[in-house]
């Protein structure tokens, strides 16, 4: 029996350092991202705590690859925060665009103002005091930001998705896309944190359900994402590619991930197996 439990204790203490370990893994990693970041667009104040409440550095680090990418002219946040400041580092360094940061708190509001002012962004970044108002989507209520101010905004390039807070209502951040939908230009795109929560998930299957032309891919961060695509309706000028593949698949998703990544919005991806039995 003393055996016995000496081999039971010995086996939680190795799961107990397998898991402290891979959580040390993951904060080294983020460690090491928001390291590059501040490198990368030379950021020489320090920026507000990352992680939690906030946007973790994986996602800032995408929203900084997908803006340097699409170049937007016009990019919407929904809750203000250390995202913006990234994002309007972004557009710093195009040297053009401008973020609109709807913010629901006031105080909150204010904060993030001096944020921007701190780090010299006020031509790029404007933060809105927008408290959430009730609107009627489908015949049911919902509270979301006020969006007075994007009235004149017609071609919306990007969104970014941290807020309302869940505890507001159900489904608390479903209201995005049909408030602002004709807003959206083709092809933008909409990056929604939080992507490991169950409802996230459901009003990402909402979304797909109603919108014919939306089309979404998960990213795999630490509290995970999605990222969401306004596809353009006038199909003339598609080009579909089509990629075949029989097992390897360790290159094909390196091969796929490259694609994707690199891929101008007018070409479709279509994956062809031919009979692979190695999880392809």
């Amino acid at each position: 029996l003393v055996g016995s439990e000496m081999c039971i204790r010995d086996r939680l203490n190795n799961k107990s350092n397998q898991n402290l370990f891979y959580e040390l893994d993951k904060k080294y990693k983020q460690t090491e991202i928001l390291t590059s970041l501040y490198n990368y667009l030379e950021i020489k104040v320090p920026l507000p705590t990352t992680g939690g409440w906030a946007a973790s550095p994986d996602l800032l680090k995408k929203i900084t690859e997908v803006v340097l990418l699409k170049e937007p002219k016009v990019i919407v946040e929904a809750s203000s925060g250390v995202s913006s400041i990234i994002t309007g580092y972004c557009l710093k360094r195009i040297g053009k665009g401008k973020v609109i940061s709807l913010e629901h708190d006031f105080y909150y509001a204010e904060r993030s103002k001096k944020e921007i002012q701190k780090h010299g962004l006020e031509n790029f970044v404007q933060i809105v005091y927008a408290p959430l108002v009730e609107y009627t989507i489908n015949n049911k209520k919902w509270l979301w930001y006020d969006i007075a101010s994007l009235k004149d905004e017609r071609n919306i390039d990007m969104i970014i998705v941290d807020g309302p807070p869940f505890y507001i209502q159900e489904h608390s951040r479903y209201p995005v896309i049909p408030l602002l939908y004709d807003k959206m230009s083709d092809n933008s795109i909409l990056m929604l944190d939080d992507g490991v929560r169950t409802e996230e998930k459901q009003i990402i299957n909402q979304w797909i359900n109603e919108f014919d032309n939306i089309s979404m891919e998960f990213l795999n961060f630490e509290f995970g994402a999605f990222l969401v695509r306004k596809n353009s309706v006038n199909k003339e000028n598609k080009t579909l590619l089509a990629f075949t593949t029989a097992n390897q698949l360790q290159y094909n998703v390196k091969g796929i991930e490259s694609i994707l990544a690199n891929k101008p919005d007018d070409i479709d991806l279509i994956v062809f197996d031919d009979a692979s039995n190695d999880g392809t």
